[in-house]
Parts: structure tokens; C-alpha cells; sequence
């Protein structure tokens, strides 16, 4: 019976993939009325990404955070993202000597937070680079360090996190 089955589905597939008028476009009429809104999108489902703002330097400066509400309309999610705020040599970095630098993370989020932003940060791996989320249990501190300078210390209140940065394929890793 499987058998019958399996052949059933392949001989099903075949003929769709083989029938011209499925690839060919057709014309269609539409129209688009900009007064009615059908559904609301939630203002978090887009974002910008914004890793400028791992620099506090960025976050201080009036004529960047003036652009960057233009942009978003203040609206939607600031995504601090990149290889950056865990690369010593970027001036992205929020690590010193691969502890998290408190005062500089503070500088840097406190004007976004005091703006009205929802901030999303990306965690992409830990302190020691790109295969660093292989020790789970101190990747998990690492990403605990920083949400309690973030959320404790501070008192940010940033909701969102994400970890770690775009590694889709490889949850099958064992710190994953």
C-alpha cells in the first residue's frame, strides 16, 4: 500500500511540474485602497537594523538619532545587530578583555530607551567568536551577563533578544 501511495504522490507531482498554462502569468486586475485598512500591522513585525548604535558616540549624537526618527517614525523595532559588539578591535565592541563593558553598553542604549524605542539585540556568539556558542552552558551565562547589565543593572527594559546572529542551520550544535 505504501508503495501505491508513494507512486501515487510522485505521479501527481510530475504531472503538475509538466503542465504549461502553471508557469505562465496571466494578467490580473487590482487595486489597492489606501483609505481601508483590512488589518493592522503590529509596529514591532518591522524594524531597522541599526548596528551604528553599539557606539554610544552614535546614540548621543542629535543629528544621527534625528535621521534614525525620520526613518523608523519611531515606530517599530531598532535591531542592534553584528559581529561588531563582540570583536575587540570594532569600535562596535562591547567586550573588554571579553567581559561585557557595563558603562559603555549603558551609554549606548540609554538614549534609544529614553527616545521610546523597542530595542532588539542580537547576541551573534560568545566572547571568543563565531564557534563560541558551542560551550552551552557558558554561552548561556555570557547572554545572562548581559541581560542583567542590561534589564538589572540598568533597568533598560529591553524585551527582545535574539541568539544567536542568523545561525539557522546550525541548531543541531551542541550549545544549541
Amino acid at each position: 500500500m505504501h508503495r501505491i501511495i508513494t507512486f501515487l504522490w510522485g505521479a501527481l507531482v510530475a504531472f503538475a511540474c509538466t503542465q504549461p498554462e502553471a508557469a505562465i502569468a496571466q494578467d490580473i486586475d487590482l487595486s489597492i485602497d489606501w483609505d481601508t485598512e483590512v488589518k493592522a500591522v503590529p509596529e514591532n513585525a518591522y524594524g531597522v537594523n541599526s548596528p551604528a548604535n553599539f557606539i554610544p558616540a552614535y546614540s548621543a549624537d542629535a543629528t544621527f538619532m534625528a535621521n534614525l526618527a525620520l526613518i523608523t517614525q519611531k515606530k517599530g523595532l531598532i535591531r542592534l545587530h553584528g559581529w561588531g559588539m563582540i570583536d575587540e578591535s570594532s569600535p562596535e565592541s562591547w567586550l573588554t578583555d571579553g567581559d561585557w563593558d557595563a558603562a559603555k553598553i549603558q551609554q549606548a542604549l540609554t538614549p534609544l530607551v529614553e527616545e521610546g524605542y523597542e530595542i532588539m539585540i542580537n547576541i551573534p556568539s560568545g566572547a571568543l567568536g563565531e564557534d563560541d556558542y558551542q560551550d552551552a552552558q557558558a554561552f548561556a551565562q555570557f547572554c545572562a551577563d548581559l541581560v542583567q547589565i542590561v534589564n538589572g543593572d540598568y533597568q533598560l527594559h529591553v524585551k527582545y533578544w535574539e541568539i544567536p546572529n542568523e545561525r539557522e542551520a546550525d541548531f543541531i550544535a551542541p550549545g544549541l
